[in-house]
């Protein structure tokens, strides 16, 4: 499935709730969020591009697809009728919704300064809300080192040079291991080879 699903609680089949229409543009339903009553879902419509991702809404039951005419790359809460959700440039939203939960009622207003988004991970980004409304995320980034992890939790660092490191992958014959490397608010992927201990730049 490439859009949202349901299964029943007591388990079971899962049944497609909607479907991207390709004629319009869309390749993906992304982030499904319950609204509070449990009626309807908001989601991202996904063009293929952050820049263009935006918002809709749909009946749990399926239905209408129901663009909420803002753009934006992940839905984070529904709180009473306030959807708070991130746009591409990592700015932080919120936008009235009509008693269904399923129509825009006014304009966006900011909520935050802008977040770490990462493209080139659907716009992922590092901020949750509570369904009580607390807010977390972290500000500017973390260093770490590629190391072993042990069965018994002992660590043995592979390469001393301290980077922002993400999503490490091992090659299938152990001797590389590819890594996302994030520099000056840039993302790429480097390899490091296990046997010359060097790093390139894919």
């Amino acid at each position: 499935f490439r859009g949202p699903s349901k299964v029943s609680a007591a388990g079971g089949e899962l049944t497609e709730i909607a479907k991207p229409d390709s004629s319009k543009g869309e390749s993906d339903y992304l982030g499904p969020l319950a609204s509070p009553d449990g009626n309807s879902i908001v989601f991202t419509r996904w063009l293929g591009d952050p820049r263009s991702a935006n918002l809709a809404t749909i009946p749990i039951d399926g239905g209408e697809v129901v663009p909420l005419g803002v753009k934006g790359i992940r839905p984070l809460a529904v709180i009473d009728r306030t959807l708070v959700y991130v746009q591409e440039d990592g700015g932080v939203r919120a936008l009235r919704l009509d008693r269904a939960h399923r129509h825009a009622e006014g304009k966006p207003v900011p909520v935050l300064d802008p977040v770490n988004v990462i493209a080139g991970n659907n716009g992922n980004s590092g901020i949750y809300v509570s369904r009580a409304g607390a807010l977390v995320t972290s500000r500017g980034g973390t260093k770490s080192q590629l190391a072993w992890l042990g069965k018994d939790g002992s660590a043995a660092v592979i390469a001393s040079e301290s980077r922002r490191y993400s999503t490490p992958r091992l090659s299938p014959d152990g001797t590389r291991i590819a890594v996302t490397v994030t520099e000056a608010g840039k993302s790429a992927v480097w390899i490091y080879d296990m046997s010359s201990r060097t790093f390139s730049q894919l």
